[in-house]
């Protein structure tokens, strides 16, 4: 069966919270980033925690 629902508006404004969080976090952390400090995590692990966020957003 397929249900068809739309979402409320606490809803959609959760969603798009939830959006902006995970943005800003990973913004926050590639902005963040010093290059000069090789015990800092490399730009790759930013985009890496940035993709998961990504992915546990659209699942």
């Amino acid at each position: 069966m397929l249900f068809k629902a739309s979402l409320d508006s606490l809803a959609k404004g959760m969603s798009i919270a939830i959006l902006i969080l995970f943005l800003g976090i990973g913004a926050s952390i590639v902005y963040n980033l010093d290059s000069t400090n090789p015990t800092e995590i490399a730009l790759w692990a930013a985009f890496l925690i940035e993709s998961i966020f990504l992915g546990i957003y659209l699942f």
